[in-house]
């Protein structure tokens, strides 16, 4: 970095610099989804960003125009991929030393188009419910699995609301802001959802969980009894292929 942006830098005494030396209360991580990254072999000077700062690039994977590693809603304005915060929290843990942290914004935002004064189409916010539950499990494992020193979580946000980037077009509320009739708020299924968690705490949680491993464990054994089914079947036609044989060998 000093090599690079040395001269854009601050520059601190050496008595900064011990005054600077593990005095973060904590650290903050916005997360919304994961991209591949791509090393920058020759940034311009002349438009310096704290991108081509870091000397880096990003480049989606899309096969027939589906993202390859992430899910994307038709609606979505992030693909949705949960171990990527995971895999964050777990590199910050081992690369310094295991700080507190906490995860001061995480959401889903959508951009409903010409369906976003519909409140039909607003509040049954599925995909929002599903990231939440998706990026909760993984921040669980984070810190139960991984023992990441994870303190607090923010959901971004409570209410639909001014996007720095863009405006009123992105929705990323779990409650439904009618910016046309005097800002009214109304309750989306992702809010009840959340609602709900949060009264039941950990228990209903994993229960959910558990339900979902078991119906991935009951396909899994439907799957392997129609791997064996498929084995039979070929056991069957190569005894079948014998038997003529048999009546060939009689025959002669």
């Amino acid at each position: 970095m000093k090599d690079h942006v040395g001269h854009r830098l601050p520059e601190f005494t050496e008595a900064q610099k011990e005054k600077l030396k593990n005095s973060a209360d904590f650290v903050g991580i916005n997360y919304y989804s994961s991209v591949f990254a791509l090393h920058d072999e020759e940034p311009d000077p002349s438009q310096p960003s704290w991108q081509s700062d870091s000397l880096v690039d990003w480049e989606p994977r899309y096969v027939d125009k589906v993202n390859a590693y992430a899910a994307t809603p038709d609606v979505a304005k992030v693909e949705v991929y949960a171990k990527g915060l995971r895999s964050l929290l777990k590199y910050i843990k081992d690369k310094y030393g295991n700080p507190e942290i906490m995860i001061t914004e995480n959401g889903y935002g959508e951009d409903l188009g010409e369906q976003d004064t519909s409140l039909v189409m607003a509040l049954s916010d599925e995909h929002r419910r599903y990231y939440i539950q998706r990026h909760l499990l993984s921040l669980h494992e984070a810190i139960c699995d991984d023992k990441v020193n994870v303190t607090g979580y923010f959901h971004w946000s409570l209410m639909d609301n001014f996007e720095w980037q863009e405006g009123y077009n992105s929705r990323f509320g779990l409650y439904y802001t009618d910016y046309k009739n005097n800002l009214t708020r109304h309750e989306k299924l992702s809010a009840q959802w959340y609602s709900s968690f949060l009264h039941d705490g950990l228990k209903g949680f994993e229960d959910e969980h558990n339900e979902l491993k078991g119906f991935e464990d009951e396909h899994n054994e439907l799957k392997g009894f129609e791997d064996e089914h498929n084995g039979l079947e070929g056991f069957e036609d190569e005894h079948n292929g014998l038997k003529g044989f048999e009546d060939e060998h009689d025959e002669l």
